[in-house]
């Protein structure tokens, strides 16, 4: 996945570091042939349809925007249309990651959290390299 490297501003960054982190998580969840299960209703499609990087706080909470134990894979149905199924998505949460994982993350994204253009850049070059690593962008 090649990042543009010219002239970015910060909101650019930060989009970039958006899109690489939703493939990232995605596809870390993907089975050998694309494969995911959304968190909160079940249903299975390949990473690249109708599947997205869904967020438990939502990601105007700058604290808890890029952390594992916020998201996880989710359809479009849910994350867009049942605004993100909030309470399945935390009882899902508890389950994957132990118990007060979702209160843990709802006082999380009360922290404050202003990352700067270089903290994105930063982001950006991580999930490139983890993508890569793991041979995520083959499949």
């Amino acid at each position: 996945m090649k990042v543009q490297r010219g002239n970015k501003k910060e909101k650019d960054w930060k989009r970039d570091a958006d899109r690489l982190f939703s493939l990232l998580v995605r596809q870390e969840n993907a089975d050998e042939d694309g494969i995911v299960q959304c968190c909160t209703c079940g249903r299975m499609h390949h990473w690249r349809k109708g599947m997205n990087c869904g967020h438990y706080m939502v990601r105007q909470h700058q604290s808890t925007r890029f952390d594992r134990q916020n998201t996880d894979v989710q359809c479009v149905y849910c994350n867009h249309f049942n605004e993100g199924e909030q309470v399945k998505f935390g009882e899902f949460l508890d389950k994957k990651h132990g118990e007060g994982t979702a209160e843990a993350m709802q006082l999380k994204s009360k922290m404050r959290c202003n990352r700067t253009q270089m903290e994105y850049k930063y982001l950006c070059e991580k999930f490139t390299k983890e993508l890569t690593d793991n041979q995520y962008l083959t499949r």
